[in-house]
Parts: C-alpha cells; structure tokens; sequence
C-alpha cells in the first residue's frame, strides 16, 4: 500500500498552485453568487413593474369613476335609487357658491427710508465680563 516513503516538503511551486486554485474557486463562488443576485433582483424588477402598471390601471378606472359620481345625473340616479326622490320628479341639488374675499389682502412695499444702523457693540463690553478680565489678567482691561 504505501511504499515506505516520507513526503517531501512543499515546493514554493506547489503552494502557489494551491493558493491559486483556491483563489481561482473563491472567483467562481463570487460570480456565481453575484450573477444569482442579479438574476433575482431582475426578476423582482419585473414583477414590481407589473405591480405598478396594475395600480396604475387601478387609478385610472377610480378616478374614472370618480368623475363619473361628480356629475349630477350620477347623483340624481343614486337619489332615486336610495328611495329619496321619487320618479317623474326632476332633483335640484344646490352649489354653494365660494364668496370672494372681503378686503384684498395689501401687498407689501419697500419702505422709502433705510432701517435704522445698529451700533456694532463688543459682547463682552458690560460690567460682568469687565470684572472678570480685571479678575483674571489683573489691572490690565
């Protein structure tokens, strides 16, 4: 079975063999990873793509409906329906009018004279902080 001998040390050329095969395994692991990744993050594009033209189809048939149910046949037919207005009787439905405001509101104008110039005064120029220089740096401020 064995022939009784010893193996040899590792050869500088078999152990850049195996960091290579194993580099070259890693590779392939990696982009077959990443291909599969893409593979199903196009795969989710597509079905969220058929998910938004459904609500978008969605919105279209409501807002149908909702221009529909704005009109007063719509309205007059649901009243007749719900048993409030009985057939033969034409229904009036009362808008309310939006009142225009009382007073224009006054734009406003540039003033003709300039702000008032603010004297530019030192923060630490009041009594508290004059007594604390004269504490720290003596007589000097």
């Amino acid at each position: 079975m064995s022939d009784g001998r010893q193996p040899g040390p590792i050869s500088a050329r078999q152990l850049v063999v195996v960091v290579a095969a194993t580099f070259a395994l890693y590779l392939l692991l990696a982009f077959a990873s990443k291909s599969l990744d893409a593979y199903r993050l196009r795969a989710r594009k597509e079905e969220l793509a058929g998910e938004v033209a459904t609500l978008e189809q969605q919105r279209a048939d409501l807002q149908a409906e909702l221009d529909r149910r704005r009109t007063t046949a719509w309205l007059e037919e649901a009243l007749r329906d719900s048993g409030l207005l009985p057939e033969g009787v034409v229904g009036v439905v009362p808008l309310t009018a939006t009142p225009a405001p009382a007073t224009p509101t006054p734009l406003l104008q540039p003033s003709p004279t300039p702000p008032p110039v603010v004297e530019r005064t030192s923060l630490f120029a009041n009594p508290t902080w004059r007594a604390w220089r004269k504490l720290i740096w003596g007589g000097r401020w």
